[in-house]
């Protein structure tokens, strides 16, 4: 296959099994072919949509070990009595089939061992998933409906381990849907954001919750305000961003919050028990081996002492911020996403937001985004080695985005889920890049 992805799974829920899409009595991977730049889900979706003639879900989307491009596996769900042209096969019953389709699929791509069938087994089990459950979305559609007294629209918007986001739309607005599984909370998304002053602190930057529906797990919100940066792309709004975040930080810092933050040694310690994880599992097969690993150990462990060494203060830090997540509107400012947060350097925050420059910033280099928040930063404390501070920065962030991303999805998968492997091993590469200068 040409272009950046492999193709779609397409799965219809019958008599609570999963049906796949075939040809025949043999389950298919159907190709497709997208832009590199079609990443968030609600243009997948179209894009899919347009592409296979019906109206779909989309279920999960699974990063491929690939060499040289990217490539990605979308697993969406039919809704209604759409794609009835197709023939359906029963997938639980023919689970080494439909590793078969898949491995074929990627061309003799060198895959760990059991990937493929590793990948089955993670699809077809994924209706644990509260947005994968039977009605789940008549349910929440039901109350929305209820909630504004006028039919509301609902798509998916964005997908995350273990969670998603709808938008929902009626007459009054655009709103979204935060929805995640409820047997188990992330890691890293628990005492900072619960804490009072932080919530305090982050009214203005997070939209307002306006319901809950606990035994749906979903919250409804007001959409963010204005136009996310990355389709703005333009520096005067990043820079006004990045100054209202560091006041936010600084603010932070002034509070006396009873969040704690991470120590070298904790942080350096939790790290190496990842790591251990991903040894044992072989999440990295084939990529980063065992003595790659331990240097990344190391030069954790380094860039944490010397972050610990720092002038500037321990602040809240969004993992989550990026691009994408962040709205501009005037003056104001809003990011959409919160997971992970934590309490921290504050250049670690540089880790997703120098490496998720997609859309319009993707034309500006890294060093002239960090600039006006690294700048602002400056002129509160200035750090014996800036751009030693800096690297180490991006080096924890990258280790605590890694951390996040493998704490948070083994809560909702196989811990072997090999859907985890290529993120994580694109924020360890990371941190080597950045460790080596």
């Amino acid at each position: 296959m040409n272009g950046t992805n492999t193709g779609v799974m397409l799965l219809r829920p019958q008599d609570g099994k999963n049906m796949i899409a075939g040809v025949g009595r043999t389950p298919v991977i159907i190709p497709v072919d997208f832009d590199e730049t079609c990443q968030e889900a609600v243009h997948v979706t179209r894009r899919l949509e347009e592409e296979l003639g019906g109206p779909l879900f989309l279920r999960q989307v699974i990063d491929l070990p690939s060499p040289g491009r990217e490539r990605r596996l979308f697993v969406a769900e039919a809704q209604g009595d759409s794609f009835t042209g197709r023939t359906w096969v029963p997938a639980d019953e023919r689970r080494a089939e439909v590793a078969l389709a898949l491995r074929s699929t990627l061309n003799g791509a060198e895959l760990p061992d059991r990937f493929c069938d590793t990948v089955v087994d993670e699809i077809l089990e994924a209706p644990h998933l509260p947005w994968c459950r039977p009605d789940w979305l008549t349910t929440l559609r039901t109350r929305l409906n209820a909630h504004f007294g006028e039919p509301t629209d609902i798509q998916p918007y964005k997908l995350r381990l273990g969670r998603v986001i709808l938008r929902a739309a009626n007459s009054n607005g655009m709103y979204e849907v935060h929805a995640a599984a409820t047997d188990g909370v992330a890691a890293w998304a628990g005492d900072a954001l619960d804490n009072a002053e932080a919530r305090g602190l982050l009214r203005e930057w997070r939209p307002e919750l306006i319901a809950s529906y606990p035994e749906l797990g979903a919250e409804l919100r007001q959409a963010p305000l204005g136009t996310s940066l990355a389709v703005l792309g333009d520096l005067s709004h990043w820079a006004m961003a990045m100054r209202s975040m560091t006041e936010l930080q600084i603010r932070s810092s002034m509070t006396g919050s009873s969040a704690v933050a991470v120590s070298a040694g904790q942080l350096a310690s939790r790290f190496r028990d990842c790591t251990q994880e991903w040894k044992s599992t072989q999440l990295l097969a084939g990529g980063l081996g065992a003595r790659s690993l331990d240097w990344i150990q190391d030069c954790v462990a380094e860039a944490s002492d010397i972050l610990d060494a720092s002038v500037l203060p321990q602040v809240l830090v969004n993992g989550a911020m990026t691009g994408f997540t962040t709205y501009a509107a005037g003056a104001r400012t809003q990011i959409s996403e919160w997971q992970p947060i934590f309490v921290g350097h504050p250049f670690t925050i540089l880790a997703r937001l120098l490496s998720h420059r997609s859309g319009a910033l993707a034309r500006h280099p890294q060093a002239e985004l960090a600039r006006p928040f690294v700048g602002t930063w400056l002129r509160y404390g200035r750090p014996a080695d800036l751009s030693k501070e800096v690297r180490a920065g991006i080096v924890v962030g990258s280790a605590i985005q890694a951390m996040a991303a493998w704490e948070t999805g083994r809560a909702h998968a196989a811990p072997a889920a090999p859907a985890m492997g290529p993120q994580i091993a694109g924020w360890c590469e990371t941190i080597l890049r950045r460790a080596t200068g």
